[in-house]
């Protein structure tokens, strides 16, 4: 058997009709004899054993009753965060250690700020004239959010971290700098490169010149070359995802619980983020080279309840699809929520759901200029980050789910309070679906 000796999270396989939280529920109370209380997604691994792709999706669970007992397997035992690299795993559950591992040290009251800290939320993309800023600054108990008026030729990211560095001083704390654009890379891409995280994975793509273009052709894909440009016509995007080695190698696990388009794709399908994201990292680059501003990128260089030290500027990353559900809804925790942010009539409404909202005038909130996100997308996708971070801060709530990788993926601040859960799993003949816990 090929599973033979190692360890595995416990759960089993999905049947017809059964949701993956029920059958989770029902596996560990079949193999284990425990009661269990199934609660948030926190990743999917996948791989292929005896012919066979096995995609495992992996919950947090909490023992509500029952006794330990093993019916199916050589042995059972408790673990803690120290011992998760001392034992032998099984391939579909390895890319989730590091989350595993995070969520046991930490706990998510990382992610919790201990008081309010300035924030800079940064609508990206590859040319400065497409860039938008939004500043929130805490005030006299509560905040004000307003748009920053550009440079004279748009906004680098320079100009982003000295305008940071300035409201850290003049607020006696941190700041944090929240830009939608990918700080991260998939955990099976980062294994193969010769790197030991994501800022040296990035270093190293430079250096062998895997960051000056896209490829054209799957064939041409590999490591030092990443970055491709979609053809036209049906099954491009999944002939480059295959060349890769399935999308575990593309798509990081929030793409995937957010529905978010690939790093590596810099062109060829509607809303691909590569050149904005690689035009960050290039620009970061340069600022390290030239002892510009100093900065730290969360979560991979200091986490979040550091950022509170005098000075201290915090790099995360931000995704406004993700942050609108937080902004708008009418109380937290919350589902995931679309808005049509091309249209303008569509900014409007959701504009004056903002003004109108509860929660905005509980903690006290100015909106200085709403004006300007109605006229432009990327304003909008400015301000939305920026109110969402603002009511985690007020509320004390985590700032970021529980999909954090310190060492490749990265996480998203801006999302606590969203409940995500799996995505479709997909079928292939033959498969097995299987659900887990942590």
């Amino acid at each position: 058997m090929a599973l033979a000796g190692c360890w595995e999270f416990p759960g089993g396989k999905v049947e017809r009709r059964e949701s993956p939280r029920a059958a989770l529920a029902r596996e560990i109370e079949e193999e284990l004899g425990l009661a269990v209380e199934v609660g948030n997604w926190i990743g999917r691994g996948e791989s292929i054993v005896d012919g066979r792709e096995i995609v495992l999706d992996v919950y947090r669970a909490a023992v509500t009753g029952g006794e330990l007992r093993s019916t199916e397997h050589a042995q059972t035992r408790w673990i803690t965060a120290g011992e998760i690299d001392g034992l032998d795993w099984a391939e579909a559950d390895r890319p989730m250690l590091p989350f595993l591992r995070r969520v046991l040290v930490r706990a998510g009251s990382d992610s919790t700020l201990e008081r309010p800290v300035p924030i800079v939320s940064v609508d990206w993309a590859k040319q400065k004239k497409g860039r938008a800023v939004c500043v929130a600054t805490p005030d006299a108990g509560g905040w004000i959010i307003d748009r920053a008026e550009p440079p004279a030729g748009g906004w680098s990211f320079r100009e982003v971290l000295v305008r940071a560095e300035a409201l850290a001083d003049r607020a006696g704390t941190g700041c944090l700098v929240a830009v939608d654009a990918v700080l991260g890379l998939p955990a099976r891409f980062g294994a193969r490169t010769e790197a030991r995280d994501f800022p040296a994975a990035v270093a190293w793509l430079q250096s062998v010149g895997g960051l000056d273009g896209p490829i054209r052709a799957p064939a041409d894909w590999r490591p030092e070359t990443p970055f491709f440009a979609v053809a036209k016509g049906d099954g491009g995007l999944t002939r480059f995802i295959e060349r890769a080695g399935g999308r575990s190698g593309v798509l990081r696990q929030i793409e995937r619980a957010t529905g978010a388009k690939p790093v590596f794709a810099l062109s060829g399908i509607p809303g691909t983020v590569g050149s904005g994201s690689v035009a960050l990292w290039q620009e970061l680059l340069e600022l390290r080279r030239s002892g510009g501003p100093h900065f730290a990128l969360w979560p991979f260089e200091a986490e979040l309840d550091e950022i509170g030290s005098a000075g201290r500027v915090m790099i995360a990353e931000s995704y406004p699809r993700a942050c609108y559900a937080i902004a708008l809804a009418e109380s937290l925790p919350t589902g995931p929520r679309a808005v049509a942010k091309t249209v303008v009539a569509e900014r409007a409404k959701r504009l004056r759901e903002l003004r109108e909202a509860h929660w905005l005038k509980e903690t006290e909130v100015v909106l200085a200029d709403v004006d300007a996100a109605e006229r432009s997308e990327d304003d909008f996708d400015a301000l939305m980050p920026a109110a969402a971070l603002v009511r985690l801060v007020a509320s004390k709530r985590p700032l970021s789910t529980d999909l954090v990788d310190p060492i490749w993926e990265g996480g998203l601040v801006g999302t606590g309070g969203l409940v995500l859960d799996a995505p479709p799993a997909p079928r292939y003949s033959p498969a097995a679906i299987t659900s887990g816990c942590a």
